[in-house]
């Protein structure tokens, strides 16, 4: 038992250290310093991974593009489906960004829009 909390600890301690990163860059470079080379590709593989799926792609598909074994697309899949949500809550997020993005950037090609006329501006004139 004490080791189960000695490594919630240091889990714990991670997601802090996660937590207080302020931006990509620095994101990066804590990871880079945190992980191999191997295991930043294996992290990147599995985030692909999980977004391929969710975008309905095959395994077949996930397993030549990433190199990865139908068994860890696999495992991938049922945290999708069953696991802690962790994989859901970032692609929603992502997913509304994205969104927010894309209507940001049609409504500045679209140019200004007009002012509206009626009742909320007759009120203004008002005491």
């Amino acid at each position: 038992m004490a080791q189960k909390r000695r490594q919630s600890r240091q889990v714990d301690g991670l997601i802090g250290a996660l937590l207080s990163l302020r931006d990509a860059d620095e994101g990066s470079r804590f990871l880079e310093d945190l992980c191999t080379g191997r295991e930043m590709r294996t992290l990147a593989n599995r985030w692909e991974a999980a977004q391929m799926l969710e975008a309905g792609l095959t395994y077949e598909a996930i397993e030549a593009k990433t190199g990865m074994s139908s068994a860890t697309i696999s495992r991938i899949r049922r945290a999708l489906s069953e696991g802690a949500q962790g994989y859901r809550l970032v692609l929603e997020r992502q997913k509304r960004k994205a969104i927010g993005q894309a209507r940001s950037a049609a409504r500045k090609k679209a140019g200004p829009r007009p002012a509206k006329v009626g009742k909320r501006v007759a009120q203004r004139g008002r005491p």
